[in-house]
């Protein structure tokens, strides 16, 4: 069973990525990646959809959260993140990580082993203890890196593809 905060942090040092302190270009990145991730989620659900107004709706707002989550990654808004309130910024991490996880135990059968694939996924893209980048510093998957397996925590009775 990996330890989902520690799993995190290897990973990070692993990037090259600064812990226990703030770092706004960083900070600015993570909220990047944060956006993304809501956006790649709104997809997911956008794909069940009923009727095509529906699907149509939700993937030109999914489109929307992914441009700002690009524009944070590039660090467009850096002097924002830098200058607001930490004690908000800790507040709105916390609580993404909580209901993230409410979310999470809302949609698997198996939250602990989904926590341990996912871990397990990510941090096989160490290779040495760090991630390998390309030119343009996108984290690469090194050979032999499977993509994480999520369907053992599907509820059965859920339909899915």
């Amino acid at each position: 069973m990996h330890n989902l905060q520690e799993g995190v942090r290897k990973f990070m040092l692993g990037a090259g990525d600064t812990v226990g302190k703030f770092n706004p270009d960083q900070a600015c990145r993570y909220m990047g990646y944060q956006i993304e991730e809501m956006a790649e989620k709104i997809k997911a659900a956008a794909d069940g959809a009923l009727n095509a107004s529906d699907r149509a709706y939700l993937m030109h707002h999914a489109a929307s959260i992914d441009a700002l989550g690009k524009q944070f990654k590039a660090g467009e808004f850096v002097g924002a993140v830098g200058r607001a309130d930490h004690d908000k910024l800790i507040d709105a991490d916390f609580d993404l990580a909580f209901t993230s996880l409410g979310a999470l135990n809302s949609t698997s059968t198996n939250t602990d082993g989904a926590i341990h694939e996912g871990c397990r996924s990510n941090l096989a893209k160490l290779v040495d203890g760090k991630v390998i980048r390309d030119a343009h510093g996108k984290i690469q998957k090194p050979a032999g890196w499977t993509a994480p397996d999520f369907r053992p925590f599907v509820d059965p009775n859920v339909k899915g593809d």
